[in-house]
């Protein structure tokens, strides 16, 4: 977690090869996220809980097209880091033969590479400003779910009942998006 050498270079080629991807992918899904002029708050202790399931739906709304989208168009990742995170796979099995490899790339993929798209779309050149008055903190709870599903996490209970459904069920698709990144662009130019 420290900035090392090896965080900056993956940061530095994650910025460098992603921008087309992501604006062919996820662009009009961000857009319509960052012209949330609500507050989508989804802490039941902030809000009354009706409002907080009704914002979640949205979420999840959000959610789903963002992740349909990185599925339809997972050919499109780009082959490099898809090259890089298969070595990567390689080289953590060998050190840690006995952990879930998958699952620490899968987080790492979402905190590292999509999600930063999410939350700073105008850095990764998506957008050229985030018009709602909500549309940040929506774009940041897209993100979180997003995040959330790769780590296999949960939401409190201070949350919607129905985030944690959501995410339960997406859990198999965040993993056949990363499957397909890590395993079989790699053996398509390979072999």
């Amino acid at each position: 977690r420290e900035a090392s050498m090896g965080s900056f270079l993956l940061s530095q080629l994650t910025e460098i090869t992603t921008p087309q991807y992501f604006k062919e992918v996820l662009s009009e899904k961000v857009k319509a996220i960052s012209n949330i002029n609500t507050n989508l708050e989804i802490h039941i202790l902030r809000v009354k809980p009706e409002i907080a399931t009704k914002n979640a739906k949205i979420i999840i709304k959000h959610t789903t097209k963002i992740l349909q989208s990185l599925i339809k168009n997972k050919e499109k990742f780009p082959v490099l880091l898809c090259f890089l995170y298969q070595n990567l796979s390689d080289k953590l099995c060998k050190k840690f033969p006995t952990e879930d490899i998958f699952q620490f790339l899968m987080g790492y993929i979402f905190l590292r590479v999509i999600g930063p798209a999410i939350v700073s779309p105008v850095k990764y050149g998506l957008l050229s400003k985030v018009k709602g008055s909500g549309g940040n903190r929506a774009l940041v709870l897209v993100s979180k779910t997003m995040q959330m599903i790769a780590n296999q996490s949960r939401y409190s209970d201070d949350y919607p009942a129905i985030l944690n459904e959501y995410m339960d069920n997406k859990t198999e698709d965040m993993k056949e998006l990363i499957r397909f990144i890590i395993v079989y662009i790699y053996h398509t130019y390979i072999y």
